[in-house]
């Protein structure tokens, strides 16, 4: 699990962990994760993010793996267009929970 995680949150720096990321088996993917007041996308050579505490976007570059340096300012629509895939993918998971579609349904 933690290194899965931690490529989730951005660490890309080699450890001692056991095992591998669940995302390395397709690298390029996209990542879109929310929860509750945050979100994160990550896709195309950058990572964005919405601030949990005053909502605001934040983007960084993939090569500012400490995300010191953030450009959303200058980049306001791509930010804004991940974060939209984000929340449509959490949407759209919610969906499937609230919904049932996720597991199969108990025979009777």
């Amino acid at each position: 699990i933690a290194p899965t995680v931690a490529d989730l949150i951005g660490l890309r720096e080699p450890n001692p962990w056991q095992g591998h990321s669940l995302l390395a088996v397709a690298p390029d993917r996209p990542i879109k994760f929310a929860f509750r007041d945050s979100m994160v996308a990550e896709a195309g050579g950058w990572t964005a993010l919405s601030d949990p505490q005053d909502g605001q976007p934040r983007l960084y570059r993939d090569d500012d793996w400490l995300q010191q340096r953030d450009v959303a300012g200058q980049r306001p629509e791509l930010a804004r267009r991940l974060l939209e895939g984000a929340d449509r993918s959490r949407r759209f998971n919610d969906w499937l929970i609230r919904h049932g579609r996720v597991w199969p349904r108990a025979s009777r």
